[in-house]
């Protein structure tokens, strides 16, 4: 994506992208954990995984109402525009 003239409009977006980033790994320590639980049968490991999807939960309402946030105020374009949607598809 392209530098824009408003830093804060570009900085809002690279914060987009760390928040994105960051339910990506958790969701990718989730997966592992919950095939660990199942494999070792252990109900702690099991419960950690229903954590992580509450935490999960959270953020991608977070980054939703992040994404609204900046369509509403920012009202972006092109590539700008598409990368905050499907964001909000996640």
């Amino acid at each position: 994506m392209a530098m824009h003239t408003d830093r804060e409009f570009e900085n809002e977006l690279a914060k987009l992208r760390e928040k994105i980033l960051l339910m990506g790994a958790k969701v990718e320590t989730m997966v592992a954990t919950s095939v660990r639980a199942f494999n070792e049968q252990n109900n702690d490991l099991a419960h950690r995984t229903i954590e992580f999807d509450h935490d999960i939960n959270r953020l991608e309402v977070e980054i939703d109402g992040f994404c609204l946030s900046i369509l509403a105020r920012r009202q972006p374009v092109a590539s700008d525009l598409r990368f905050i949607t499907t964001s909000l598809k996640w």
